[in-house]
């Protein structure tokens, strides 16, 4: 815990951020491979699922490398065995629209609006966690001009939907 609030404090006093071209569909492969084994011990599948061609973004690899662990061990966390958590990059105007949908069991819609929030936490004590992974990813994406967007469904076909767009590379670099 004490690691994440110095990296989120650093995050809000270091005055830019390093940016330069990224492959998203490269760093996504990256995210969902470095946390495979955990996923198949969960018996939770991941996948990605991306337009191609899909344009370059613009952006700080490393933070947004944090982006995408952050926001796939969330659904390690939080799903039940047999779920699914589909990584999604879609053209959008001007960048790229990014989400990570999983069938896990929601986020009641009264805590939809706190969840980023920091030490905000929905789960139960003994899910492990410090409260303090989304208000991080949230400040990165802050940093990239973007927004993080949160939908979820606790009833019938259930599961949470995040997202956010990327910028793509300036024409003129």
């Amino acid at each position: 815990m004490v690691h994440l609030m110095l990296e989120l404090g650093r995050l809000e006093t270091t005055p830019e951020i390093d940016r330069r071209p990224v492959d998203l569909v490269d760093l996504a492969e990256r995210a969902i491979s470095s946390l495979a084994s955990q996923a198949e011990e969960r018996s939770i599948r991941f996948s990605l699922e991306a337009d191609s061609p899909l344009p370059t973004v613009w952006g700080d690899p490393d933070r947004l490398m944090q982006v995408f662990l952050n926001l796939l061990d969330n659904v390690l966390k939080h799903c039940r065995p047999g779920d699914r958590a589909t990584v999604i990059l879609r053209r959008a105007e001007g960048g790229v629209l990014c989400a990570i949908q999983d069938t896990g069991p929601g986020i009641p819609a009264e805590h939809l609006p706190h969840v980023t929030r920091r030490f905000y936490r929905v789960a139960k004590q003994e899910v492990e966690g410090s409260g303090l992974g989304l208000a991080l990813v949230e400040e990165i994406l802050r940093r990239h001009g973007s927004r993080l967007e949160i939908s979820s469904q606790t009833e019938g076909e259930t599961g949470t939907c995040v997202q956010f767009v990327l910028l793509t590379v300036p024409s003129r670099l």
